[in-house]
């Protein structure tokens, strides 16, 4: 321990349990949003089912049960790659089977990054893996255009789980796993969804005022809403310290 009440040189570098589970449920929601019917949806059911067994496995792993946490960790990521052969049965278009797989390989790649990876190594799998997943979503915006509300909604969501995830990394590189850090994570993540709800807003405020060039218009507005939520996440005051 050292004089804050923080563990000193922590061991366990991964970023914290709660703001991984966020950070990926964040990506998947981004997924689900802006996927284009049963088609996309059904397999990324099924991926998702492989994610939530892979975190109840690191859940059960980081708190001990090390041989039952790691063999549900790795059956649902296995569970969660199968989804991407199975696709290719859905009988989706190549473009929308391109976005799907964007989407479905990041999700992966983000998982990766928030339980098994700390530091630079997270960061870089993570950032990876949420530019396919926001790749996917933009992808389906202009092959199908969906309404702004989803597309926003979708963005912000990919916008929201890179910030939760560097949060996580952070936390993870100066306290490690073994500090309570909870309360931390939860305001972190509350500060920023609110920031994340005023842009969803704001786009779709926009959007009611009557236009009518085409639907670029609707993705630049994304773009730069996208842009506006990252500047003030930028700013967003620093958090209270973490106690033990």
């Amino acid at each position: 321990m050292n004089g804050t009440g923080l563990p000193g040189n922590p061991t366990n570098q991964r970023p914290p349990t709660l703001s991984g589970v966020l950070a990926l449920g964040a990506g998947i929601g981004a997924c689900f949003v802006g996927s284009v019917g049963p088609l996309q949806s059904a397999p990324l059911a099924l991926e998702t089912v492989g994610l939530v067994i892979l975190s109840v496995g690191v859940v059960i792993s980081r708190r001990g049960r090390q041989l039952a946490g790691r063999s549900l960790a790795i059956a649902g990521l296995a569970v969660a790659m199968s989804t991407f052969v199975a696709a290719l049965a859905f009988g989706l278009s190549t473009a929308l089977l391109i976005a799907f797989l964007s989407c479905g390989v990041g999700l992966v790649a983000v998982a990766i990054g928030v339980y098994f990876l700390s530091g630079t190594a997270a960061r870089t799998v993570v950032l990876v893996g949420l530019t396919l997943v926001l790749a996917g979503v933009l992808a389906n915006a202009v092959i199908v255009e969906p309404t702004v509300w989803r597309s926003a909604i979708a963005v912000t969501l990919t916008v929201l789980a890179w910030d939760i995830s560097e949060r996580a990394i952070g936390l993870g590189t100066e306290v490690g796993t073994a500090a309570d850090t909870a309360s931390v994570e939860l305001v972190g993540a509350g500060a920023s969804g609110l920031v994340g709800a005023v842009g969803i807003g704001t786009v779709i405020v926009v959007t009611r005022i009557p236009i009518t060039v085409s639907s670029v218009i609707g993705l630049a507005l994304l773009l730069v809403s996208a842009i506006a939520f990252l500047l003030a996440l930028s700013n967003l005051p620093n958090l209270p310290d973490v106690q033990e």
